[in-house]
């Protein structure tokens, strides 16, 4: 997919251009990512960073007023992507890749670690792998928050929920 983006980005394709939803180009490719599909999995990395290289603003909303961010987390994407944090995860890497502070871009999106056999741990860390010292949350605390820096108060029947990083079975 990132030469497809690149051979569009070389024929003049406006990075900035919207859809009639007024998404942008992140914006249509992380709500994508709700869909489990292998081939868009292995490629994402590669395709936020060269869109993000090429302009695209990852500070955009759309008319509805929903962030990029929205997107990456979990709220505007398909079906079940909100139950695995895999695109969040993906997207935070790539930024703080590329010099953003996903303490700024994680506001108002506490991140809860939730891996399956879609997204497993040892992903998530070879997303950070050699730069572990720039995720706020890479020990999986079981609720981070990116505008308290730690975790929060929560009630002893949330604590309950989040006690360790939740693990989901499943086929994929």
């Amino acid at each position: 997919m990132p030469k497809k983006f690149e051979v569009l980005s070389r024929r003049g394709c406006d990075i900035h251009a919207r859809d009639a939803d007024g998404r942008n180009v992140l914006m249509i490719l992380l709500q994508n990512m709700g869909i489990r599909s292998p081939s868009l999995k292995e490629s994402l990395k590669e395709s936020l960073t060269l869109l993000i290289q090429k302009g695209a603003d990852v500070y955009a909303y759309d008319d509805d007023f929903s962030s990029v961010s929205e997107y990456a987390y979990g709220n505007k994407c398909p079906g079940d992507c909100a139950e695995y944090s895999y695109v969040g995860d993906v997207w935070d890497a790539v930024l703080s890749e590329l010099g953003y502070d996903i303490r700024e871009t994680r506001k108002g999106y506490p991140r809860k670690p939730m891996y399956t056999s879609y997204h497993t741990r040892e992903e998530f860390e070879d997303l950070w792998r050699g730069r572990e010292e720039n995720c706020p949350y890479y020990d999986d605390p079981p609720v981070w928050d990116a505008e308290k820096g730690s975790l929060w108060d929560i009630s002893e029947s949330d604590a309950a929920l989040f006690s360790r990083p939740q693990l989901h079975g499943g086929t994929d």
